[in-house]
C-alpha cells in the first residue's frame, strides 16, 4: 500500500502535469475505494463469524463427562433426548432379542448407563434400592438400600411411591434422589456411600404432592437439586465431592420437570420449571435472573425445557406450548414470548427437537403426536387422537424413537405430513413403561412396573 502510494505521488512531479496528474488521481481514488471496500468486507465477515460462533456457543448445553454412547442422566448426555451411538440397522428385524431381565422393584426412575454399567433406582417394601448391573449380562455388581418414607397425594396414589427421579453418573460418582428428597452420592464402581442429604426438618412438607420428580444435575464440581414442597422449597448447589452447600435459592418450590443448563444473553444459567414459573438462575451464585409466570393445572409443571436459538421452549397443562426469549432492557429482566401454540398443549411428555422442528405428545385429543416449526410455532401436522397416555420421545439420528406408557417402542421417520413407521416392538409386558428407555449401542433398556429388561437388535 505504502509502495503504491509512493509511486503515484512520484508521478505527480513529472512536468507534463495535467494528463498525468488526472490519471494518477484516478488511480489513487480507485485504489482507496477498493481498499476501503476490502476493509469493510473483512470487518463484516469477522462480525458475522463472531456472531455465528456466539449463536452456537450461547445455546450449547453442558455435556457430562461420559464415554461416547453412554446415557448418564435424564434424557441423555445433553438432557435433550438426543441419542448418540445407537446402531440403526439396515433392515429392521421383526422382533428384538431379550438379553436379560432383573426384578428391581417399583418406580418410574429411568435407567442410566456409563462405562458398561447400568444403574437403576427403585423401591421394594419400605426401602429405596440402588443397583449397579453389568450391561452385557445383567449381573448385579453392587446393591445398596436405605429406609425411605413415601407418601403422595390421593390423586397420585395409582403412581405408587416408587422413585421418579432419574440418577446421574458423573466424574466416577452416582447421584440419586428419592421420592422423599433423600439425596445420595455413591462411588459408581463399588457402591460405597460417599455422602447423603435428607433435608429433614428443612421444609413444612418433605416433597411435592406427587413426590419428588426432578432429576439431579451435575455441572463440573456442583450437584444441583431442587427439593421441598411446591409451596416451600429450595434449589441447592452442593459440592459434588463432599455434599457441602455452595449456594441456595429459596424463592420457589420445585416443579416436576428437570433443569437444564444453557447460555442466554451471555449468561450461563440453570433454566428450570418451578412450582408456578419457568425460571433462570445464575449457576455461579444461585441468584434469580428471570421468572416467567407459568401456572399449570394442579401445579403440575412437568416439562423439561429445551434450548433453541437463544430461546427456551416449554409447555404444560393449561398453558400453550411456547418459545421464551429472556433478556434485559434498561437493566431489568425481560421475557419475550416469541410464539405460542395452544393446539398442542403438553402435560407430562417432554418434547424433542430434530431439524428445526419440535416433536411431542400433546395431552389434547386424549394424547396425540404433533410436529411444530420450532422457529415460528406453526403447527406442521397433528397425529390421530388416543395415541398414548404418555410417551418418551428420543431422537436417533434422523429418526424418532417413541416408547408409549403401555409398553410399545416405535421407530419412525418424520415426513412432511406425519410419521413413517419403520418398526414397532413390545418391550414391557407389564404395560406400565412410564420410565424413559436408554438406547446404547445395539441395546435397549426398559424399566417396567418391576423389572429392568435389556433388549437388543439381532
Amino acid at each position: 500500500m505504502e509502495l503504491q502510494l509512493h509511486c503515484i505521488l512520484s508521478d505527480l512531479k513529472i512536468q507534463k502535469p495535467f494528463g498525468r496528474i488526472r490519471q494518477s488521481f484516478a488511480v489513487l481514488a480507485r485504489m482507496l475505494v477498493g481498499t476501503a471496500w476490502t476493509l469493510i468486507g473483512r470487518f463484516l465477515l469477522a462480525f458475522a463469524v463472531l456472531n455465528a460462533v456466539d449463536a452456537v456457543v450461547a445455546m450449547e448445553p453442558t455435556l457430562q463427562s461420559s464415554a461416547a454412547g453412554d446415557w448418564p442422566q435424564w434424557r441423555g448426555p445433553n438432557r435433550d433426548g438426543v441419542v448418540v451411538g445407537f446402531s440403526i440397522p439396515d433392515v429392521w428385524p421383526e422382533s428384538l432379542d431379550k438379553q436379560w431381565s432383573v426384578k428391581v422393584g417399583d418406580g418410574y426412575s429411568s435407567p442410566v448407563v456409563a462405562d458398561g454399567h447400568v444403574y437403576q433406582l427403585s423401591r421394594q417394601d419400605d426401602e429405596e434400592h440402588v443397583r449397579c448391573l453389568e450391561l452385557e449380562s445383567g449381573r448385579i455388581l453392587w446393591h445398596a438400600s436405605y429406609p425411605a418414607a413415601g407418601a403422595v397425594h390421593s390423586a397420585a396414589a395409582s403412581h405408587g411411591i416408587g422413585p421418579k427421579s432419574t440418577p446421574v453418573v458423573a466424574r466416577g460418582k452416582l447421584y440419586t434422589l428419592g421420592i422423599g428428597n433423600i439425596l445420595s452420592c455413591f462411588e459408581a464402581q463399588r457402591g460405597n456411600l460417599l455422602w447423603r442429604k435428607t433435608f429433614e426438618g428443612r421444609f413444612s412438607k418433605p416433597a411435592p404432592s406427587c413426590g419428588t420428580s426432578m432429576s439431579p444435575l451435575v455441572d463440573g464440581s456442583l450437584c444441583i437439586v431442587h427439593v421441598g414442597h411446591d409451596r416451600d422449597g429450595a434449589m441447592y448447589a452442593l459440592d459434588a465431592d463432599t455434599g457441602q452447600q455452595q449456594w441456595e435459592y429459596d424463592g420457589d418450590g420445585p416443579g416436576y420437570g428437570s433443569p437444564i443448563i444453557v447460555s442466554l444473553a451471555g449468561t450461563r444459567q440453570i433454566v428450570t420449571p418451578v412450582s408456578k414459573f419457568v425460571a433462570g438462575i445464575d449457576i455461579d451464585s444461585g441468584k434469580i435472573l428471570w421468572r416467567e409466570p407459568f401456572p399449570t393445572f394442579s401445579t403440575q409443571n412437568v416439562i423439561t425445557p429445551l434450548g433453541h436459538r437463544g430461546a427456551i421452549i416449554t409447555g404444560g397443562i393449561g398453558q400453550p406450548t411456547v418459545a421464551l426469549r429472556p433478556g434485559r432492557g434498561d437493566g431489568v429482566a425481560t421475557v419475550e414470548r416469541i410464539w405460542e401454540n395452544k393446539a398442542v398443549q403438553l402435560h407430562m411428555s417432554s418434547p424433542v427437537l430434530l431439524d428445526g422442528k419440535l416433536f411431542g405428545l400433546s395431552r389434547m385429543k386424549s394424547g396425540h403426536l404433533f410436529c411444530v416449526d420450532a422457529n415460528t410455532g406453526e403447527t406442521l401436522w397433528q397425529g390421530e387422537g388416543r395415541f398414548a397416555k404418555n410417551a418418551a420421545l428420543l431422537v436417533v439420528e434422523n429418526l424418532l424413537a417413541i416408547q408409549t406408557s403401555d409398553g410399545k417402542l416405535i421407530f419412525a421417520k418424520p415426513t412432511a405430513t406425519g410419521l413413517d413407521y419403520l418398526a414397532e416392538y413390545p418391550v414391557d409386558p407389564s404395560g406400565r413403561a412410564w420410565a424413559h428407555p436408554a438406547l446404547v449401542g445395539r441395546r435397549i433398556l426398559v424399566k417396567g412396573n418391576e423389572n429392568l429388561i435389556c433388549w437388543s437388535l439381532p
